[in-house]
């Protein structure tokens, strides 16, 4: 069965330009092992870092550079397996780089004007992000990423693309 590690996993063997990071849903993390993410500095980082957020942090979305944490692959591909929890994306740029740029895009505005928190680290809200983005807003999210592959209901779903694959 290909999974979305594995098409990642792929593309980055093929490209020396790119790095994979996971994007993991903490709660979901915390739910099926029973304990939360702990930060590594510089390599696991939740992206609710500021106060008043950083008091759920344990539950929101979490950015894994799998250069320096390759040996948590087979953990992040069972829960990827089990709960729609798991992200991978390719990107040439660094961790504290995509790090800020997620932060900066965990929020949307609505066509009625309001602000909405975009729970992009959800593969079951990926496959509706089209829907709830316009084509800028998608081009915002999604630049500097090469890749980012989900696994919904057993098939691989590429948000850069905007379709499953």
């Amino acid at each position: 069965m290909n999974t979305a590690f594995t098409v990642a996993a792929g593309q980055i063997i093929a490209s020396s330009m790119v790095s994979l990071f996971a994007l993991i849903d903490g709660l979901q993390f915390e739910r099926y092992f029973g304990r939360a993410l702990d930060i590594r500095e510089g390599s696991v980082v939740p992206l609710f870092d500021k106060y008043p957020d950083s008091r759920i942090a344990f539950a929101g979305p979490w950015l894994i550079d799998m250069q320096q944490n390759m040996s948590f692959s087979e953990t992040l591909i069972e829960l990827e397996h089990q709960l729609p929890s798991v992200s991978w994306i390719l990107s040439g740029q660094t961790f504290p780089k995509l790090l800020e740029h997620l932060q900066q895009n965990l929020n949307v505005e609505l066509p009625d004007g309001q602000i909405a928190l975009l729970r992009f680290q959800d593969p079951r809200v990926q496959i509706r992000i089209s829907e709830l983005l316009n084509e800028y807003q998608h081009c915002v999210l999604t630049r500097d990423i090469v890749g980012w592959f989900s696994t919904v209901e057993g098939t691989v779903y590429s948000l850069k693309q905007k379709e499953f694959i």
